[in-house]
């Protein structure tokens, strides 16, 4: 026997193994399906019913946010005042402070357990609005905010209309949405999660995407590097000034965009650049080991790299990919 094939036996033996031990602790816990990991004591405990609270908390005037949030949506809304509502689990139950330089400071319970539901692994139901679980802020109409930082482990993050000195996102799982907005500094890192960024404006903007789609419609940024492992890249009417993307596994489309420097490593999948400008303007540097080069409808023989058309340019094009067609088309 193939030393390939036993490895593959053991591996799905140990499966089932495991399988059937989840199902012991299943059924010594009464079948139920949600369970807390405490590991300072080192105990598991059936949870029979999840404790949810709900609450409003009016705070006092501030212009900077640090949230550290578990599993719950968030999100920023105009309103009267300054106040936070969430609706959690009792055991996410957060502490919320108002520091003396104005940062809203919310941090989960520094707690030693760990909650785990596997019923949401058999359902594909989704949870019914009033069941969600939720963190809103609540600031004045006008309010903008200084530096400040958003981590979500699981959940959307969608904010419209704020604007933000520099804002770094981390979020596990869950999209991010960030529409009418302006910040000098703009950083999202996300590893599961779709991005859509609309009518926004930035000196810098920074993507780090594990795996998800990426959409910039109508964005404006001095500088914009962009990296994503695994998912597609959609730029439609934006000036990004100097990009850089960084794509492992994923096609790229680029619609109506003004760049003056344009650098793309590409593993695999296919670029599709729509240009505002002239072809003259742009030095073309290009490499594609499997795949082919269209400018302006006319295939392009061999590769750029060591003779670009335009040297003289100061705007440029620079394709660095392994596998993919690439498509330029200036209008």
């Amino acid at each position: 026997m193939k030393k390939g094939m036993i490895i593959t036996i053991l591996i799905l033996v140990n499966l089932f193994i495991v399988g059937g031990i989840l199902i012991v602790i299943g059924l010594v816990m009464g079948g139920s399906m949600s369970f807390n990991v405490d590991y300072k004591r080192k105990k598991v405990e059936a949870e029979k019913e999840r404790s949810v609270i709900q609450n409003e908390v009016e705070l006092d005037e501030f212009n900077a946010l640090s949230m550290d949030i578990d599993a719950a949506a968030f999100t920023i809304v105009q309103g009267d005042g300054y106040k936070v509502s969430y609706r959690l689990l009792d055991n996410e139950e957060p502490s919320i402070s108002v520091s003396k330089d104005g940062v809203l400071e919310m941090k989960r319970k520094n707690d030693s357990s760990m909650h785990f539901e596997l019923g949401n692994l058999f359902s594909s139901d989704s949870k019914e609005d009033d069941e969600a679980y939720y963190v809103s802020i609540t600031v004045p109409e006008g309010t903008s905010f200084e530096d400040s930082t958003i981590d979500v482990d699981a959940g959307e993050i969608k904010i419209d209309g704020f604007d933000f000195k520099d804002l770094k996102i981390d979020n596990d799982t869950g999209n991010v949405v960030l529409s009418n907005m302006n910040a000098d500094d703009l950083v999202l890192d996300v590893d599961a999660a779709s991005i859509e960024l609309s009518d926004l404006v930035c000196k810098k903007l920074t993507i780090d995407s594990d795996a998800g789609n990426v959409t910039l419609d109508t964005v404006k940024a001095d500088v914009a590097d962009l990296v994503i492992d695994y998912g597609t890249l959609k730029v439609n009417s934006s000036e990004l000034g100097k990009l850089k993307c960084d794509l492992d596994a994923g096609d790229s489309e680029f619609a109506d965009i003004r760049v003056s420097e344009l650098e793309m490593d590409v593993d695999c999948g296919n670029v599709k650049l729509d240009i505002a400008g002239e072809e003259a303007d742009y030095r073309i540097e290009a490499q594609i080991d499997a795949g082919e080069l269209t400018v302006d409808g006319q295939k392009i023989k061999g590769d750029l790299a060591a003779k670009p058309n335009n040297s003289n340019s100061d705007k440029y094009i620079k394709l660095d990919i392994d596998a993919g067609d690439a498509t330029i088309d200036f209008k």
